[in-house]
């Protein structure tokens, strides 16, 4: 597929800074340490979750450059996403204080403000510094009237991401839930190429709706949601931007939202960026999805990483859910035991020639004594 038509410039037609990472604006050199945070709707006594999020840890010397240790386990993950519905009143009702408590938070005048829960205020006035210091909205131009403004630290994604989610067998026709989708710049790519696309994107920005006019929808991912189910969950650059406490919902909203599997961006171990208080290894988050029932898709993995240069992580689910568009192939899980595994035995190039040039010479053998049964066969008789 081509190229997507998109152009980013600033409000006087400059283009835009050119060493931003995509997806997230990262800083570097190491960040200054968080504060532990406490959700503001907990301090009203009206927060709903599992006892194992109460659980301690000690997140200033974790979240970095070490794992922090899960505060859950990951039956706890299971049973929380088993009791997703899809019209839940505590979930909306929980949706409703959170948007409520973002929104008064997000005024116009706020700008970059970090909230709770790990998202920020968009703000109306936040823009990108020119080269003569006026503050001015970067804009993207797409076709389809898909053309939107662009809050700082925020960036259009790639646009072969795009091309491999239109065009790899099990993505092309599939529902997409895009969890931190920001502002949407990936549902406005899709739908600028295919109208078509069945995207629905959540941010927990305070601001979220007012800012994308209802083009984004309200989502905290450290709230137990109920939002209709997709094939496929994309979470860029969302996970370690939640505190650790909310962990274990961040990854029941990412496993109960999906019927076919996810796909992510993770920041890992030492990566600096905006707002990272949970970063991860991959061999932690391995253990974890192959926990929950996922095994790597590496169809879908390798062609996001080779045409996009993302690190992304694909995962499809063993057994999709009733619902699932895409029909895999039979899913097996791979052995973590240790020892030699069963191996089909290799012979060398020398050995099978070898066995080539014994199996010709017994040919040979075998028809030398065939001539001579026929030649005795065919031989006049002896006269006496």
């Amino acid at each position: 597929m081509g190229q997507l038509a998109s152009r980013v410039t600033l409000g006087d037609g400059q283009e835009p800074f050119q060493n931003w990472a995509p997806w997230n604006a990262h800083r570097t050199g190491r960040p200054a340490r968080q504060a532990h945070h406490r959700h503001p709707a907990r301090e009203e006594g009206n927060w709903t979750t599992t006892g194992s999020v109460n659980r301690t840890t000690n997140a200033a010397s974790c979240g970095y450059d070490r794992d922090c240790p899960p505060m859950y386990e990951l039956g706890e993950v299971n049973i929380s996403a088993a009791s997703w519905h899809r019209s839940s009143p505590m979930s909306d009702v929980e949706v409703r204080r959170a948007r409520n408590l973002g929104q008064r938070a997000c005024t116009p005048e706020a700008g970059f403000k970090r909230l709770p829960w790990g998202a920020w205020c968009f703000g109306a006035n936040n823009g990108r510094l020119d080269r003569n210091g006026k503050r001015r909205p970067l804009w993207v131009e797409l076709p389809r009237n898909m053309s939107y403004a662009l809050p700082w630290g925020l960036m259009p994604p790639p646009n072969a991401f795009v091309d491999v989610l239109l065009t790899h067998p099990s993505t092309r026709r599939a529902s997409i839930n895009d969890f931190g989708a920001g502002v949407g710049m990936l549902g406005r790519a899709l739908l600028s190429r295919e109208p078509n696309t069945l995207w629905r994107g959540y941010d927990g920005a305070g601001d979220v709706e007012t800012y994308t006019d209802g083009f984004v929808g309200f989502g905290d991912l450290s709230l137990e949601l109920t939002f209709p189910r997709a094939d496929w969950v994309l979470a860029m650059q969302v996970g370690q931007l939640v505190p650790v406490e909310y962990e274990l919902l961040v990854l029941r909203n990412l496993h109960a939202h999906n019927l076919c599997g996810l796909v992510y961006q993770w920041a890992g171990l030492g990566s600096s960026g905006i707002g990272h208080v949970n970063n991860h290894s991959p061999k932690y988050l391995q253990a974890i999805f192959f926990g929950l029932g996922y095994v790597p898709y590496e169809s879908l993995q390798r062609a996001l990483r080779r045409k996009s240069q993302l690190n992304v992580h694909a995962w499809r689910r063993i057994t999709p859910l009733p619902g699932c568009s895409y029909k895999f192939h039979k899913a097996t899980r791979k052995s973590h035991h240790h020892g030699k595994a069963n191996k089909t035995k290799k012979t060398s190039p020398i050995s099978n020639n070898r066995k080539h040039a014994s199996n010709n010479a017994k040919a040979k053998k075998q028809k030398k004594h065939k001539t001579a049964e026929n030649a005795l066969e065919n031989a006049p008789p002896l006269l006496g």
